[in-house]
């Protein structure tokens, strides 16, 4: 049930995951019954709802460590970013920014802004919470930021993407990131401009210029 539905993970992969070394005779009993359809490539319960209540029912801690150890076996069997987000995601981990930032550049690149957002606001989340906890890194969370903001102008989310750039902006600042500042800015800038704010784009566009300089 931890696996997700598409794609399935192989066999050997939800055995290496489950602790078992064999598990042929458990699924062709469970094939049997029409519990699951499998194969030599892959697992697959269909039905949702009895996935749904077998997923629920399981706990927390055991949901978690399943998803943390299937993110890094298919990341090893070089699986889809997006698939081994999936599962990094649902660990629950602060260690796993990187790959849900790469599902979302992974998204990206496939033309689907809707999914890159997703992925960079479950990133995002993620690394806030790992420099609460002391662990975060403050260049990836820009990055993340700027990213996440062109995204969501790409989707006409313009009060989103502006939010998102002032947190970038604040962070940027506060690290002395002149970078990270001028892009920032500009991204601001033709937020205001599409708005019609003009003086507020030559501002935003004025302060990038200076911070620009600033950082040489």
């Amino acid at each position: 049930a931890s696996a997700g539905r598409r794609p399935p993970p192989p066999p050997p992969v939800l055995a290496q995951a489950a602790g078992l070394s064999d598990v042929g005779r458990g699924l062709a009993e469970l094939t049997l019954h029409g519990f699951i359809r499998a194969t030599q490539k892959s697992v697959e319960m269909p039905s949702q709802t009895l996935r749904q209540r077998l997923y629920d029912a399981m706990p927390v801690e055991r949901r978690q460590k399943l998803h943390a150890t299937l993110a890094s076996l298919l990341e090893t069997r070089g699986a889809e970013p997006v698939v081994v987000a999936h599962h990094a995601y649902r660990a629950g981990e602060t260690s796993r920014v990187a790959i849900l930032e790469r599902a979302g550049d992974a998204a990206r690149q496939g033309f689907d802004d809707d999914a890159a957002v997703r992925w960079y606001r479950a990133a995002l989340e993620r690394g806030r919470q790992a420099l609460a906890e002391g662990a975060g890194d403050e260049r990836a969370q820009i990055r993340l930021a700027l990213k996440l903001a062109l995204v969501l102008r790409y989707l006409g989310e313009v009060v989103a993407s502006e939010t998102v750039l002032r947190e970038a902006l604040e962070r940027a600042a506060g690290r002395g990131d002149r970078w990270a500042e001028v892009q920032a800015r500009r991204g601001l800038a033709r937020l205001a401009a599409q708005w019609d704010n003009l003086d507020g784009a030559k501002e935003h566009l004025t302060l990038a210029l200076q911070s620009s300089l600033a950082g040489g």
